[in-house]
């Protein structure tokens, strides 16, 4: 693997070699020990907990819309006082004494 990154660097040109070199030199390989991957999910934990509780807090707030909209449901089929849901629109406005006659409009 180095011998193929040495001969991709050779066709490169000198200011990008040696850009590659510089950052190569500053960023050094980390050092595998016994406390490596404790140290690497040390660092990832932070981020799962905070997505953690962005999930638990969704999966929330979905459970309260879904109880919110099985109530709305049931109060509108028990409050519905007899009314057909079959009629159409103007049956039940045809029912509505309120309303004006057409010819006492004009």
């Amino acid at each position: 693997m180095a011998r193929e990154r040495m001969r991709e660097e050779e066709q490169l040109p000198p200011e990008l070699q040696a850009l590659f070199a510089s950052y190569r030199a500053d960023l050094q390989d980390p050092e595998p020990g016994g406390n490596f991957m404790p140290g690497v999910w040390a660092k990832i934990e932070p981020q799962r907990s905070m997505t953690y509780s962005f999930r638990r807090i969704a999966k929330a707030l979905v459970t309260a819309a879904v109880g919110a909209c099985l109530l709305m449901s049931a109060l509108m089929t028990t409050l519905n006082h007899g009314q057909s849901v079959n009629s159409a629109y103007v049956d039940v406005l045809d029912n509505n004494d309120d309303t004006p006659d057409p010819g006492e409009l004009i």
